[in-house]
């Protein structure tokens, strides 16, 4: 087999590996390559790409910088190296590096969404914005791109803007529930409560159906899909205070602390309710709930009486007065509602899960350990969750975002989260 044959046989083998994931034995195979013709573009850039996977970012730096003086007009280069340096936290470089790329390819909106992401989270907006606009403009069902122009808008308070960006990325892709709430939230901010009293309660039965997937408990609107707690009123705020509720529910429920300005906001938003509506008993376990957060535990117990004196036989309010309680660290209170409830029903999960951790606090472990028994046998999937937990955390995981995107096309271009120090998000391709 000659020379050339031989090389173009290589690359195919080497080529088929790699897109398998097996990067080790294709770098070997680009090496062969790279022995009988030292400066073929394809196996040094490949090759590159296998070092990237298989390396640490910053050994991965050292090859692409090497790379720079043989291959220096190719963009596929420039767009892996600009990955690789931003997951290296060298920004500039990798900045420069989009710049190349777009400069050698200026309709590669990978580049164009990814250049935008990392100068938005060094201040500038509008540079940012222009960059992804046009990444879409290129790429109309281009998903991820209409999601960060989402975040960006949102995060900038520039709700009706993000609220067109993120209605374009929903038509194209199943919202990841973070993103849902996030529009939701838009629209209460613009004023359509309507739209945004839709998209809470979507947002309410999705977590409730990934929460029963491993038989949790899932407090203030547990047992029944009617979500309009609020009572019969007349005028144009009905659908004001009904989203105002729903947000209330999914901002206590999704955050454990509270700035003094989110107190302040959400026990103005529940009082606007209790005023409208003295008896709404799931307002007034929000209040109480609240009131824990912020530990005013004596008037969150008072509360809970007021609940209490309404309703006090549903399930659904005395799962969440025990709920409080143990958080009140009232345990004997809490167990005593416990077995209330699980004498009506034997296998309610979210009261066995409550009487167990009542009894252990009680110094009851036993019989503490017997109910967890019988939880793992009416859903063995949920210990294999608080298994798969403890070992998350014990490997230091629960820092890890998850990828919020569903992009498909092109086959190997997958997106990472990334979070700078106040918490923004800005999304990045990845792939090659």
């Amino acid at each position: 087999m000659n020379k050339d044959k031989l090389i173009k046989r290589r690359i195919q083998d080497a080529e088929k590996f790699q897109s398998r994931g097996h990067h080790d034995r294709a770098l070997t195979l680009y090496e062969h390559v790279l022995r009988l013709e030292p400066n073929h573009e394809t196996a040094l850039l490949n090759r590159y790409k296998c070092l990237i996977a298989t390396n640490p970012p910053k050994y991965a730096i050292k090859e692409g910088d090497e790379l720079v003086k043989l291959i220096p007009e190719n963009a596929d280069f420039w767009m892996s190296h600009g990955i690789v340096c931003s997951q290296a936290g060298e920004y500039d470089k990798a900045e420069h590096a989009y710049k190349k790329c777009i400069k050698l390819e200026p309709d590669n909106y990978r580049a164009l969404h990814n250049l935008g992401s990392l100068v938005f989270q060094s201040g500038k907006d509008d540079e940012a914005i222009s960059l992804l606009e046009q990444s879409v403009k290129i790429r109309p069902d281009y998903q991820i791109g209409y999601v960060t122009l989402f975040t960006m808008h949102h995060q900038k308070e520039r709700y009706d803007k993000a609220i067109s960006a993120g209605e374009q990325a929903f038509e194209l892709i199943e919202p990841e529930i973070n993103l849902l709430h996030c529009l939701a939230d838009c629209y209460f901010e613009v004023g359509n409560f309507s739209r945004a009293r839709t998209l809470y309660s979507d947002v309410i039965i999705r977590l409730k159906e990934e929460t029963q997937k491993f038989g949790l408990h899932f407090p203030i609107v547990d047992d029944s899909m009617n979500y309009d707690h609020i009572g019969e009123y007349s005028g144009d705020d009905q659908e004001q205070l009904i989203a105002s509720y729903y947000r209330i529910v999914l901002t206590l429920l999704r955050k454990r602390t509270f700035e003094s300005d989110e107190i302040h906001e959400l026990e103005s938003a529940i009082t606007h309710i209790l005023q409208k509506n003295p008896n709404h008993v799931y307002a007034t376990l929000a209040m109480a709930e609240l009131l824990v957060k912020n530990k005013k535990y004596d008037e969150a117990l008072s509360f809970v009486k007021k609940a209490e004196a309404i309703m006090s036989e549903d399930n659904t309010f005395l799962l969440q007065k025990a709920t409080i309680l143990m958080e009140l660290h009232q345990y004997e209170e809490a167990h005593q509602i416990y077995t209330k409830i699980l004498a009506n029903d034997p296998v309610h999960f979210g009261a066995l899960l409550g009487e167990a951790i009542a009894l252990s606090q009680l110094g009851k472990k036993d019989e503490g350990i017997k109910l967890m028994e019988t939880i793992a046998k009416i859903n063995p999937s949920f210990i294999d969750r608080i298994i798969a937990g403890s070992n998350m955390a014990a490997q230091g995981s629960e820092n890890q975002m998850p990828d919020l995107s569903l992009q498909k096309r092109p086959n190997r271009v997958s997106f990472k989260e990334k979070r700078d120090e106040k918490g923004n998000i800005t999304f990045e391709s990845q792939g090659f």
